[in-house]
């Protein structure tokens, strides 16, 4: 018991000493507060009897807790030596502090005293002592009287400060007046001073009057600060983000403007705002770079500045209440192997609460950061996706670079604008008893062109055989515009004339010419599409200074006659070259159209991309970026991918009109039968240089050039 009166007794007169004292101390702050406003705001304002009536009781509530108060403060007193014993809690009593206290609550034992008479003024300036209850807080003192320490407190204390001040010289001045609500009414407006009688209202009318335009103008400054200084935290990346359910991407380059965009496509279809927090720990200025971002209709981006290995930089992100978080490559390089050390960081802090999160990283290529970030999320139940730029441009670049058509097939159907892939169980679209061939034949909106085995831990089978049954609990690949828009038709197969279709070829001849020497191209990889005389073929040329604007150089290499000349250069000298090539050949079309460019930076694709050059631009950052997107959002169709982009299994091929013109003779229907009967899937076509996936238009033919299907080649 002795300990519990001791703790209280530090907690009311020496607070700093005390692991309660704040708590305490804030807590009679605030019902002191409580009762000077339910005391006096009768007199100040208008309210109607039920509110007035609730305020009393308010009032009589707090003047218990005084008394309360002053009680504990009497029978803990004596653990200060010089209060103690009955003589010295009577010393006590002659101190300032319980003076007030005391004299305070005295009106509250007075009643009965009319409103008008000198006495009830004297009543109610007794029971505005309350006020002076707040010279126990030392805090409040130096707001008070410390300018210095105003100056440097918080805008919402001193805010806080001044609302008080007003209040008690409201309530200090009303004492003079005749009229109940003439103090408010001259504090907030010079019109008011008429309503003084006499020289001595006046006389106080016109100084409070005063102190209303002082304080009042000091308030106006304060929250014009306040504003101002909220505008600069957002603007500058420092104010807090205070929702749910949103992404976290940190860091950025030049995958962001891609990544942002397939995310509000994402959401485009459900209609849906998605709030996403990018966190930026090394953009000095968040201004100029917000200048640089598009606006993306449906997200919400807010930008957050901050220290990438410090708890304060996340609380602002809220990453705790966040449903997904992209760790971007910091292309600035200023802190080795960051994307590892942010990872550790979160996984292993104790304020890092959310085990629902999904990461994906970008990360370097190699076996040793695989095993890194398996230690690191190891001990947690954390999902996490690991992504490698050169891996995955190597994935889609092998077969793009000997056709370009395929980067626009790729780069299509992984953008989740216009069609994508989706995994929908079975049940919910076929009946039972139905084959691959009938469902791929009936589906209306969509193409199948897979299934999943539920058997087989859901075993992924692009193009299975056409008797394959499909069980209700399986899951069909579908490539859809909308999850919920697909539709099955009750159509039988069409009785068609069936003509023979050439199985397409795997690889290609190619004579190929690769200038530069970027090491983005493995010509291992390249070559699964190849054939061995194309392979042998491959000529590389650079130059030993550098120089490719040469005539010369250029001159020699149409002698060759490629077929596919691929610039290998870094951009801005990519940039320079392909107009240097578009001006001094501008006649040689077949020349022209040979060239491929591999770019990193959207904008110089950009630039290229006029109407005055050729087209035929690999855009590495923006597959990229669609890809990673992809593993945020659908990550479980990735291996679809997988597959189609490698030398096995089914992959897209392009049957051209000059091998193939009886396939483009037929209707969309005939076409589907005749493909399908030699276990070709149609996906769409290649009509004016651009891939519409699932074309069907078959009586407008003007422009097309290939039909894309999914096979297996030879």
């Amino acid at each position: 018991m002795k300990k519990i009166l001791f703790e209280i007794y530090k907690a009311l007169e020496k607070p700093n000493q005390s692991r309660y004292g704040v708590i305490v101390q804030n807590t009679i702050l605030a019902i002191i507060v409580v009762n000077i406003f339910v005391s006096f705001s009768s007199h100040l304002f208008s309210f109607s009897d039920t509110i007035v009536y609730l305020f009393g009781i308010i009032e009589y509530v707090t003047v218990v807790f005084f008394l309360f108060e002053l009680s504990l403060r009497y029978i803990t007193i004596g653990h200060n030596t010089r209060y103690s014993g009955i003589k010295g809690r009577l010393i006590f009593t002659w101190t300032p502090f319980i003076l007030i206290d005391i004299v305070s609550l005295l009106p509250y034992l007075i009643t009965g005293v009319q409103a008008d008479l000198v006495i009830a003024r004297a009543v109610r300036f007794l029971r505005f002592l309350k006020v002076f209850k707040l010279l126990r807080m030392k805090n409040v003192i130096k707001k008070f009287f410390s300018i210095g320490a105003f100056v440097t407190s918080s805008i919402w204390a001193q805010i806080f400060v001044l609302l008080l001040l007003s209040m008690s010289i409201v309530s200090m001045f009303s004492f003079v007046y005749s009229g109940d609500d003439t103090s408010l009414n001259i504090f907030l407006g010079p019109g008011a001073i008429v309503s003084a009688k006499g020289a001595i209202e006046t006389s106080f009318g016109i100084l409070e009057l005063l102190l209303g335009l002082i304080i009042g103008g000091a308030l106006i400054s304060i929250i014009t600060g306040l504003m101002s200084s909220i505008t600069n935290n957002v603007k500058n990346g420092f104010h807090p983000y205070r929702g749910k359910n949103h992404i976290v991407i940190i860091n950025q380059n030049q995958k962001l403007e891609f990544i942002l965009k397939e995310i509000s496509y994402y959401y485009e279809e459900s209609e849906q705002i998605q709030d996403v927090v990018i966190f930026l720990p090394f953009v000095d200025n968040i201004e100029v770079f917000k200048q640089g971002l598009r606006k993306y209709p449906n997200l919400e981006i807010v930008l957050i500045a901050g220290d990438e290995l410090n708890w304060n930089s996340y609380k602002k992100t809220n990453i705790n209440y966040a449903r997904k978080i992209l760790m971007l490559k910091d292309e600035s390089k200023k802190v080795q192997n960051l994307n590892i050390k942010i990872a550790k960081f979160l996984t292993t802090h104790k304020n890092f609460t959310n085990k629902d999160i999904q990461f994906v990283i970008e990360t370097q290529r190699g076996a040793y950061y695989d095993d890194v970030y398996d230690k690191i999320f190891e001990p947690t139940s954390l999902t996490y996706t690991l992504v490698e730029h050169n891996e995955i441009m190597q994935q889609f670049l092998n077969h793009s670079i000997i056709e370009p058509y395929y980067f626009k097939i790729f780069l299509n159907l992984l953008s989740f604008k216009d069609y994508d892939f989706y995994r929908i169980k079975a049940s919910k679209v076929v009946d039972k008893n139905t084959t691959f061939e009938h469902a791929y034949m009936a589906l209306g909106n969509g193409v199948l062109i897979g299934i999943r085995r539920h058997k087989d831990n859901y075993k992924l089978m692009l193009n299975p055989p056409l008797d394959t049954p499909i069980h209700p609990n399986d899951e069909l690949v579908l490539l859809l515009k909308s999850e919920l828009e697909y539709r099955l038709k009750k159509r039988k197969i069409p009785n068609t004339k069936s003509i023979k279709i050439v199985k397409p070829t795997l690889k290609s001849t190619q004579k190929i010419c690769i200038v530069g020497t970027d090491e983005i191209i493995k010509i291992e990889e390249i070559g699964k599409f190849l054939t061995q005389d194309s392979i042998d073929s491959i000529q590389y040329k650079a130059t030993k200074d550098g120089n490719y604007i040469d005539q010369v150089f250029w001159d020699d290499i149409i002698k060759s006659n490629y077929d596919i000349v691929i610039l290998n250069l870094e951009d801005d000298l990519e940039f320079m070259l392909s107009l240097f090539l578009k001006s001094t050949f501008k006649n040689n079309e077949k020349f022209l159209k040979s060239i491929v460019n591999i770019i990193h930076s959207p904008i110089i694709a950009r630039l290229l991309k006029g109407k005055d050059t050729q087209s035929n631009i690999i855009l590495s950052e923006k597959l990229v970026g669609e890809y990673i997107t992809q593993a945020m959002f659908n990550h479980k169709i990735v291996d679809v991918f997988d597959e189609i982009t490698q030398p096995y299994g089914s992959e897209f091929y392009l049957l051209s009109i000059d091998k193939y013109a009886q396939l483009f003779d037929m209707t969309f229907y005939e076409l589907k039968t005749n493909l399908i009967k030699h276990n070709m899937i149609y996906i769409g076509v290649i009509k004016n240089a651009e891939f519409i996936p699932n074309y069907k238009n078959f009586d407008d033919k003007n422009g097309m050039e290939h039909i894309v299907v999914l096979t297996q080649g030879y």
